[in-house]
């Protein structure tokens, strides 16, 4: 069975365009869940924390579980904005 190696970022779509490099792992699950914990990396606490705030804000339980589960079990490069935040996982390597 094949394997993948996924980059996981916060993309900022303002006129500034940051992104903040979340986490690199071969398991996308524990990836996602690792990543958005705010207090993982201080370089990413604040964005981690907007990003939260807005899936809080405009997420019903349900679009949340079904985005989690999209970033959690993913095999292929997915993404999903709010306002203008997005946050990416990619497919950066096959094994």
């Amino acid at each position: 069975m094949a394997g993948c190696t996924y980059l996981l970022y916060l993309a900022e779509d303002d006129n500034l365009g940051k992104t903040y490099f979340l986490g690199i792992g071969d398991n996308p699950s524990n990836l996602y869940v690792n990543a958005l914990n705010p207090m993982t990396d201080k370089h990413t606490k604040t964005p981690i924390l907007k990003w939260l705030t807005r899936v809080e804000a405009n997420l019903s339980a349900q679009e949340e579980r079904e985005m989690d589960s999209a970033f959690m079990h993913t095999s292929i490069d997915f993404s999903y904005p709010i306002g203008d935040l997005s946050l990416y996982i990619k497919v950066i390597r096959k094994y």
